[in-house]
């Protein structure tokens, strides 16, 4: 008895001692793994009483889900080498203490979950390695305070956080723990706050500030810039450091030699200036990279301007589309009638067109406001316009096309004109009818009265009228919506810009300049731009600056810019900053600040768009949504006529 009581202790012993190291080591792929790695970028370990972070998880791991399990901690450096990393899901587990260097090593992590655990304390640095984190989830756990600085150098995180509910108001606290503020039952993210104490955020980028001081002190690589953080551009920053050693990292110890080809510059007289505050060019020359696409392209900067009309510009690079053909849905839309006024009809439009002003002026075309009677329209454009009595005058935008123009800017004037065909919709500018039988070739569109949204917002800075917040929600609204509708349409804008918007009666905003606009494949949703031109790179998505790729997605991004103009008076993006300048600072995180006297949660909003990964920023109907709740009902004033 007493020989089978010791072997059996034995075996006990032994079984215990396995399962402690089995506990201590599980694999997470491979034979006997205990998760699911089949699709190779993803590995599922949700519900497998895991107690561990497995090891053995392929370096190729994009999507990492540990949730509903029996995990405990995380320990330093739990997730060393996946560097590919961009989700991961720890809800939903028995968490109690995770180390201050346990997510190091995650360049690209962009969301991570960690509500619904047992965390009643987290270190100041948690999270300090993980600059390009959107999305942090932390509902849900027993905390009671947070550490100051908690989300330091976080800036993506700041709106597309969850902190509650925990249990901030226990003992029967109100205040808001350190690194947020509101209140314990409502509190908001915020990387560092006001040394006095006032219940707000100091500016992006803004170590410290105070009540009197909008910053006192700038993140490392940051410099003060009339009261803002901007990135410094010199050489020896840490910024310009860090920059470096990715590089280095990617280039590894071979010398690329990268030669690059300049596609040939329009000449760049016959331009109208852009206003004297606006800084740097709109738009920059793309240049080819004959070598890696993962270079980033080179900009020249020009002195070019804008015009209530921007597209009239003949400087249009190279071809940045193909010739379309007629879409089969303008018949559907206007019973068979083309957009384009032939014969006899295209003779009595000419003759009926007086030309009452020019707007702007090009090498190779012009914008002129134009009077018609009524009846000399074609039907199509009295069915655009509603009922008016034959014999009134309509006012009406003529876009004229030189007789010196070259070949292309004849195809870029005609596509335009088709691809504007279709668009029926009160936030969309209408083409009323194209007349291109003969010389000079015409575009009639419906005439908008207060001109673009940029000069309006500069005229207002200028001469210190204030919009109250509804009316900015009122226009940005409204160029959402006619976005979206255009979305509907499978087309991508490419030059969403404030210049670009037209102001009417009412203060309707109207998108217009549709010269850059390209529809979209059925592939994904994307275009990829096959050659290489002026590009408005202060209004661009990372992704179309760097690889040329364009979608509904990159359109947002540049609507958030659009929005940062409307409430920041048309100032210029990232201020002095050129074209490749600018791409380093987005690329670095860099971001536009919040706009004066902009509340937290619009900005939140508007931040929202510049996700670097395309497919976590918000569609235009869920930012229509969610600027509806911004609006007041507080009258919207005839600000174009006030100016």
């Amino acid at each position: 008895m007493r020989s089978k009581g010791l072997a059996f202790g034995l075996l006990l012993l032994m079984c215990v001692i396995q399962h402690v190291q089995l506990t201590q080591a599980v694999n997470a792929c491979g034979p006997g793994g205990a998760c699911d790695c089949s699709d190779g970028t993803s590995v599922n370990c949700i519900g497998n009483s895991l107690t561990t972070i497995p090891s053995g998880i392929p370096a190729t791991t994009t999507l990492l889900t540990l949730q509903s399990n029996q995990i405990s901690r995380i320990p330093a450096n739990a997730f060393a080498g996946l560097t590919a990393m961009h989700t991961l899901y720890l809800h939903q587990n028995k968490i109690t203490s995770i180390s201050g260097s346990a997510f190091t090593g995650l360049p690209v992590l962009h969301s991570l979950y960690l509500s619904d655990n047992l965390l009643t304390s987290i270190p100041a640095d948690a999270f300090k390695d993980l600059s390009m984190l959107n999305y942090l989830a932390l509902e849900n756990n027993p905390f009671t305070t947070l550490p100051p600085g908690l989300f330091q150098g976080l800036p993506y995180v700041m709106f597309v956080m969850n902190l509650a509910p925990n249990n901030f108001t226990y003992g029967g606290n109100s205040v808001a723990p350190p690194s947020t503020y509101g209140s314990a039952s409502e509190p908001h993210p915020c990387a560092t706050c006001y040394d006095a104490g006032s219940g707000a955020c100091c500016a992006l980028n803004c170590l410290t500030c105070n009540s009197s001081a909008p910053c006192t002190q700038c993140y490392d690589g940051y410099g003060m810039t009339s009261g803002s953080c901007e990135l410094q551009q010199g050489g020896g920053g840490d910024s310009a450091a860090v920059i470096a050693a990715v590089v280095a990292s990617v280039a590894g110890v071979a010398i690329i030699a990268a030669v690059f080809i300049v596609l040939r510059r329009r000449r760049s007289q016959g331009f109208v200036k852009r206003p004297n505050d606006s800084a740097g060019p709109v738009y920059q020359e793309a240049v080819e990279l004959a070598i890696s696409p993962l270079n980033h392209p080179t900009q020249s900067p020009k002195n070019d301007g804008s015009s209530v009309y921007d597209n009239v510009d003949p400087r249009q690079p190279q071809p940045l589309y193909e010739d379309f053909s007629t879409p089969s849905s303008t018949e559907g839309l206007y019973d068979n009638e083309s957009p384009y006024v032939t014969g006899s009809n295209s003779r009595r439009v000419r003759e009926g067109l007086t030309i009452v002003k020019y707007l702007a002026s090009g090498n190779f075309g012009d914008v002129a406001l134009g009077q018609v009677a009524f009846n000399v329209l074609p039907q199509r454009a009295q069915a655009l316009l509603g009922r008016k009595a034959p014999s009134e005058a309509v006012q009406v935008a003529v876009k004229s096309l030189k007789s010196n123009a070259d070949e292309q800017s004849h195809k870029d004037f005609e596509s335009e004109a088709t691809l504007m065909a279709p668009f029926v919709h009160p936030n969309v500018v209408r083409l009323l009818a194209a007349l291109v039988e003969s010389e000079p070739h015409l575009v009639l569109l419906e005439f908008v009265q207060y001109g673009d949204l940029h000069t309006l917002l500069q005229k207002s800075k200028k001469q210190s009228f204030e919009w109250s917040e509804n009316e900015q929600v009122h226009a940005i609204r409204q160029i959402a919506l006619g976005m979206e509708y255009l979305g509907t349409l499978h087309f991508v804008h490419r030059d969403l810009a404030a210049r670009n918007c037209l102001v009417g009666k009412g203060m309707v905003v109207k998108i217009a300049d549709f010269g850059l606009s390209r529809e979209l494949t059925d592939e994904n949703d994307y275009y990829r731009m096959q050659t290489r031109g002026k590009l408005p790179v202060k209004w661009m998505a990372p992704e179309s600056m760097t690889f040329r790729k364009f979608s509904s997605m990159s359109d947002v991004w540049s609507f958030g810019v659009t929005a940062w103009e409307c409430l920041s008076y048309g100032a210029m993006p990232y201020g002095n900053l050129e074209g490749r300048a600018t791409l380093a600072h987005v690329e670095a995180g860099g971001r536009l600040p919040q706009p004066e006297h902009c509340s937290a949660d619009l900005f939140g909003l508007m931040f929202s768009c510049w996700n670097t990964i395309p497919e976590l920023r918000p569609t235009f109907t869920q930012l229509i949504k969610g600027l509806k709740g911004f609006e007041d009902g507080t009258p919207i004033r005839e600000i174009g006529a006030m100016l």
